[in-house]
């Protein structure tokens, strides 16, 4: 078996994982996003474990809040029955101020000892481009599709 594939989340993780609380701000968030060049943020509790995670796209409604009027979102939904729970939700997070409002949850996560391509299976099936490493209940690091796509290269 080459040696990539006997890696796991330990070896090829990042440590320096950027987190907010869950009552950062919206703010917080897009100001963490775009100074530290990043798509996502991990949203810890208070016992420093994963709640959430907050991407660039839970944050594109903000973009659009000029443009999510009542009266348009009401006329949408009444044409889309289907659309109704993803006009809600994007509706929710146009108008939100805490990143417990926005952020995706609960978090999928992996296990330091999760090997690579169970985590690259993970993220091909349910499209995650990030997985927050975990133990005990804390974050530990968070392996992502770029570290995944290194650890395939170095390989021998």
């Amino acid at each position: 078996m080459p040696e990539q594939l006997q890696q796991t989340a330990r070896d090829i993780m990042s440590v320096d994982v950027p987190t907010l609380s869950r009552d950062a701000s919206v703010e917080n968030a897009v100001t963490l996003l775009a100074g530290r060049d990043i798509a996502y943020a991990v949203i810890v509790d208070g016992d420093g474990g994963p709640a959430g995670m907050i991407t660039e796209g839970d944050l594109l409604a903000l973009a659009q809040r000029d443009r999510k009027r009542p009266g348009g979102l009401l006329q949408r939904m009444l044409q889309e029955e289907h659309h109704l729970a993803d006009t809600m939700r994007e509706l929710r997070k146009a108008i939100a101020s805490d990143v417990a409002d926005v952020m995706s949850a609960p978090v999928e996560s992996v296990t330091p000892d999760t090997p690579i391509a169970r985590i690259a299976a993970l993220m091909e099936a349910y499209d995650y481009r990030q997985l927050p490493v975990v133990e005990d209940g804390r974050l530990l690091g968070i392996v992502t599709r770029q570290d995944i796509v290194r650890a395939i290269a170095d390989r021998p």
